[in-house]
């Protein structure tokens, strides 16, 4: 059973507060949204910046949603997800998993460049 999960991703995408990406276990439809328009509404078009390098875990010391830098990637480092990831606690880690990133704004490009799961099981 799962004591801890975190989640890395890499995307490359122009205007990242566009972006809004969640996990889901298939197989017992567990579902945490990980970042969520970053910068909105703070900024009603959300962070600008271009690109996401991100290690999203529940420990950290600050939210991916607060982070928003002139770099690129615009989002580099360790964060908390948008919804904590310790919903996925006591579950299996076997099983089928998915990983969406939906832009919600029609103007920009991206790519999905991958993920790495790190998990503590009981």
């Amino acid at each position: 059973m799962i004591t801890d999960l975190d989640l890395c991703i890499d995307i490359q995408h122009t205007w990242v507060g566009d972006l809004v990406v969640s996990i889901t276990h298939l197989d017992t439809g567990t579902s945490a949204v990980l970042v969520d328009r970053p910068g909105f509404p703070d900024s009603p078009a959300g962070c600008r910046g271009d690109d996401m390098y991100v290690y999203l875990d529940d420990q950290a010391a600050s939210f991916v949603e607060a982070q928003c830098v002139g770099a690129t990637p615009t989002i580099y480092g360790s964060f908390k997800p948008n919804d904590p990831l310790s919903i996925f606690n006591g579950e299996d880690v076997h099983g089928t998993w998915s990983v969406k990133v939906a832009d919600v704004a029609s103007l920009d490009a991206g790519s999905w460049l991958g993920a790495a799961i790190w998990y503590s099981v009981q």
